[in-house]
């Protein structure tokens, strides 16, 4: 029985493992592509293109909106993407405006993927015999069914001719009727294609909720080939209704095992080798000016940096050792009061040497800080027209409150009695650790401003 539950227990955590698997492998990266979708306020560049982007026939480009056609009758204009998409899962959501003055408008509006962009042709302002997909919104009634306007989804193959005497109805995959002239607002419609399915959904304009959506169609089995290009057209015909395209916004689908070979992965390679290029052809560069212009390159120069860093290490040292010295000394006081009170006099007298001695010690090492620091300013400030002057000015100031703090506990140390437990011990660490400060910013700016100088020099 036991051996019968342990097959059975380790039989569910292989499931779910692979399960788990699955899961991660089938999560859903959607990713942006904005070089494949446009919206306002800004929509066009000062000169009136689209980025990305180019329209033909009577389309009309500005700030907020892409007015595909005027209404006026017989114009056609149309937009497509500059660059293929290579996703094969994407999806497209399309804000757009068709208004006219009468009850009945025409022609209607197009949105497409297809291998290569279309011309202005018949097909609601873009070229026949597409190869792709074209998403219609047919707004006159040809075939006189009353099914007007209409939404539908046409794949072609690159030979057939839109059927206009039967308004498409023989080569749609899928659609629905749905009344999206002279809304209130402007119609929302969400166009996504994925694992080879194709689905439509749409907002009836009467509120500008982003949740108000309702699925027009979804059908199996759709291949549509990827790398194709982004488009919509738009045409008028004896009547006429304003086209406009408010916003066209491209998102990419991609699974967790497809995430390796995203765009943005190609693209850091490519910037990578980009670095590497110019690093390589910047050292040649740098050569050939040494070699052209030996005078102005010293061996004091290009031993500077190293001698830089060699001083900055010698002061990090020095402040990692006046830190250890100052951690002993605080332990000192921690517990002087202590001493003080539980102590005779001769070993009161030995508390008071041995931490009189600390002090000494302390004074000491900063003054040594200071000589590193001073040798460090003067090859720097010897480079860049003496700059860190005011550096060493600030540094004396603070070396003259530690003077006074130190003058300050000697009194106390030699007056005798507790030592107060705040204000001795505060002010005393609270000043250390604003000395240490001020050395670390004012190595810091003398090591950076010899940076800065070296590069300068071959710019």
């Amino acid at each position: 029985m036991i051996d019968i539950n342990h097959k059975l227990l380790l039989s569910i955590i292989v499931v779910s493992a692979f399960l788990i698997h699955v899961s991660v492998a089938e999560f859903q990266i959607k990713r942006f592509e904005y070089k494949y979708s446009f919206k306002g306020p800004n929509l066009i560049t000062p000169k009136g293109l689209i980025p990305f982007w180019s329209f033909s026939g009577d389309a009309i480009p500005s700030k907020e909106q892409l007015r595909l056609v005027p209404s006026i009758r017989s114009k056609r204009g149309v937009v497509w993407t500059k660059n293929a998409f290579s996703s094969k899962s994407w999806e497209v959501q399309v804000n757009f405006r068709i208004t006219g003055r009468g009850r009945v408008g025409a022609d209607g509006l197009a949105l497409w993927f297809t291998e290569k962009p279309g011309n202005v042709g018949s097909v609601f302002g873009s070229e026949d015999k597409w190869k792709g997909l074209g998403i219609f919104f047919d707004s006159f009634d040809n075939d006189g069914q009353h099914n007007n306007p209409y939404i539908m989804a046409v794949v072609n193959d690159g030979t057939k001719s839109f059927d206009h005497a039967s308004d498409g109805s023989s080569q749609a995959i899928g659609g629905c009727m749905r009344d999206y002239r002279n809304r209130p607002f402007p119609i929302k419609t969400i166009i996504r294609y994925e694992k080879s399915t194709l689905s439509l959904l749409i907002n009836n304009g009467l509120s500008d909720e982003d949740n108000d959506l309702e699925v027009c169609f979804k059908v199996d089995n759709v291949d549509i080939a990827p790398n194709g290009y982004f488009g919509a057209s738009a045409a008028t015909g004896g009547l006429a209704d304003d086209h406009d395209i408010i916003s066209f916004l491209t998102w990419s689908l991609r699974t967790q095992a497809e995430a390796p070979k995203a765009a943005d992965v190609v693209e850091g390679d490519k910037s990578k080798k980009q670095y590497t290029e110019f690093s390589e052809e910047f050292e040649k560069r740098r050569e050939k000016y040494k070699k052209e212009h030996p005078e102005k390159f010293t061996d004091e120069e290009d031993s500077m940096q190293g001698h830089v860093e060699r001083s900055f290490m010698q002061l990090l040292a020095a402040n990692h050792e006046i830190g250890s010295r100052i951690t002993t000394l605080q332990k000192k006081f921690d517990g002087f009061s202590e001493i003080m009170k539980g102590s005779s006099g001769a070993n009161q007298g030995n508390a008071l040497q041995s931490v009189s001695q600390m002090q000494k010690d302390l004074v000491t090492d900063v003054k040594n800080l200071r000589t590193t620091i001073d040798n460090i300013n003067n090859k720097v400030g010897s480079k860049n027209g003496g700059q860190g002057g005011e550096a060493i000015d600030n540094l004396q100031s603070v070396m003259q409150e530690v003077a006074a703090i130190k003058l300050m506990l000697e009194n106390k140390s030699q007056q005798g009695g507790d030592c107060p437990t705040v204000s001795c011990v505060g002010m005393f660490g609270m000043s250390v650790l604003m000395l240490l400060q001020l050395f670390l910013v004012i190595g810091y700016n003398a090591y950076r401003q010899r940076q800065e100088a070296s590069a300068k020099k071959f710019f």
